[in-house]
């Protein structure tokens, strides 16, 4: 069964006034309700058939329709949350059935991923650092004690200036990271 099928068996297998008054709409004796869409002072939200009518804000659809709007989810999810719902027998349509993750449920999970994502990311650059920085450190820390002036007549090295300047700047980053 393709998924408009689907879809369209669902809206026409229920009493749509009844499945709004089961999701929340309150019906008056003349049929009319409070349009969950926008601040209604009166009652202008009506059913005829399997279609829903706002007189006031003009939304016309059904109850996939009504589920989508209200709960924003594709139309597809609200056939299978119908079918659930009510009981109306079809088999779940892969990836349709009521288990199946929202739309929401999937964009949570896909940030979830992304911010693991991003702090294995980050996780990794700061290691990579550290050994970089390390290495560094021990560079420096054997150049200063490799070329540090023998006596106070002997001439001061670059390499040692280097190290005795840079190493407490090395260190220092290090004891950031850790």
């Amino acid at each position: 069964m393709r998924i408009s099928e689907y879809i369209y068996t669902i809206k026409n297998s229920i009493d749509t006034q009844a499945a709004l008054e089961r999701y929340g709409i309150s019906f008056n004796n003349r049929g009319f309700s409070k349009c969950p869409f926008h601040a209604d002072k009166t009652a202008s939200f009506k059913v005829k058939g399997t279609t829903c009518h706002c007189f006031g804000c003009g939304w016309t659809g059904d109850i996939v329709d009504f589920l989508c709007k209200r709960d924003g989810i594709t139309a597809a999810e609200a056939a299978s949350k119908v079918n659930y719902d009510f009981g109306v027998g079809l088999e779940p349509i892969y990836g349709l059935d009521s288990y199946a993750p929202s739309t929401a449920q999937n964009k949570a999970i896909s940030q979830a991923y992304r911010d693991h994502l991003a702090a294995a990311e980050r996780e990794r650059i700061k290691t990579e650092a550290y050994n970089s920085l390390t290495g560094e450190w021990i560079q420096l820390d054997m150049d200063e004690r490799k070329y540090a002036p023998k006596s106070i007549e002997d001439p001061i090295d670059d390499r040692f200036c280097k190290a005795i300047v840079r190493k407490p700047i090395v260190e220092y980053l290090l004891m950031t990271l850790v």
